[in-house]
């Protein structure tokens, strides 16, 4: 879904709906049976890949507590505008998204779906982005994965 950045009186509602739609494209269906699944015990969830414990099932360890020292993969969303976006148009974005991020609702749901709700100023998930294709990119090239032909 596009949100255009052309009226900033009613960006929050707009932004609000494409964070709805977003969750809802994910395949919630999977989701449940997966929990179901977890929860009528005919599978067992052995640790959590990131570097937290999951607020989700706070009681699994971390890969890097059973053994596997410095694992972290986790999974991130968070939104990008095209170079040259004015400042106060990223700045009023990162508002609304912290607005909505704070919603109960919406950290329900993300919570729902395994995720950790967390938001970050446009200089820290930026950040994020490099450290993530730095850290992947070393193992791609290091374990020899090349595009198929």
């Amino acid at each position: 879904m596009t949100v255009p950045a052309s009226s900033a009186d009613d960006l929050r509602p707009r932004l609000q709906l494409a964070l709805t739609e977003a969750l809802r494209a994910r395949d919630t269906a999977a989701v449940a049976a997966l929990r179901a699944a977890l929860d009528g015990g005919y599978i067992r969830a052995l640790a959590v890949t990131s570097a937290k414990h999951s607020t989700l099932m706070p009681q699994l360890p971390t890969l890097a507590e059973s053994g596997l020292s410095g694992f972290d993969a986790t999974l991130s969303y968070g939104l990008l505008a095209p170079a040259g976006t004015p400042r106060p148009i990223i700045e009023r974005l990162n508002k609304e998204l912290r607005a909505a991020l704070a919603m109960e609702e919406v950290r329900k749901r993300i919570i729902f779906e395994g995720g950790e709700p967390e938001s970050t100023t446009p200089e820290e998930h930026a950040a994020i982005i490099d450290r993530e294709e730095t850290k992947w990119s070393t193992v791609i090239h290091g374990a020899g994965i090349t595009l198929g032909e």
